[in-house]
């Protein structure tokens, strides 16, 4: 519960929320000690306005995260706005990997290596179990084409050079027979 004071005419008013909520939860605004009579004018993240007392968001996603404000309107006398700090934890997140073919990647605790799409359900620590959504690509092997040549035939005693072209960067290779 997160409170926030307006002084408001020699009164106070205090603004309150159920923050932090976990994203698809409703995020309550809250206004305690308004006058009977005051209008309300709240204006928040992603152009939010609501002129109700306590308004609801329904369903709230990680983008309602923020800080609003609330204007009150007594007798004809309006409030400065007055700012309260709400977060929404997300719960979905998405990311793609690419990897190699015959590599893997570890997710959720367990090693992938075929493309697809997978999901795991994190534990988190801030009472919000978190759901991963990975998409997976594998990049296949590139086909590298290499030509070995060399100076044969030789004389006896003369000395056999070899060269490779299409050579890959940072390769080694090793001769034998």
């Amino acid at each position: 519960m997160i409170l926030s004071p307006i002084a408001f005419c020699s009164k106070t008013i205090d603004l309150t929320s159920n923050s932090p909520v976990c994203e698809g939860e409703d995020l309550k605004l809250k206004v305690l000690n308004a006058p009977v009579h005051a209008t309300f004018k709240w204006t928040g993240p992603d152009g939010f306005e609501s002129t109700e007392r306590n308004p609801v968001l329904k369903n709230a996603s990680a983008s309602a995260s923020g800080t609003y404000y609330l204007t009150l309107t007594n007798n004809g006398v309006s409030s400065d706005p007055t700012p309260i700090d709400v977060t929404v934890y997300p719960t979905n997140t998405y990311d793609t990997v690419t990897i190699k073919q015959g590599e893997a990647y570890t997710f959720g605790g367990k090693p992938y290596s075929e493309a697809g799409d997978y999901q795991h359900t994190f534990k988190s620590r801030n009472g919000c179990d978190s759901v991963v959504h990975l998409h997976l690509e594998v990049k296949k092997k590139e086909e590298v084409k290499i030509t070995v040549s060399n100076n044969a035939p030789l004389c006896q005693g003369g000395t056999l050079k070899f060269e490779v072209d299409g050579a890959l960067e940072g390769f080694t290779y090793k001769w034998s027979g």
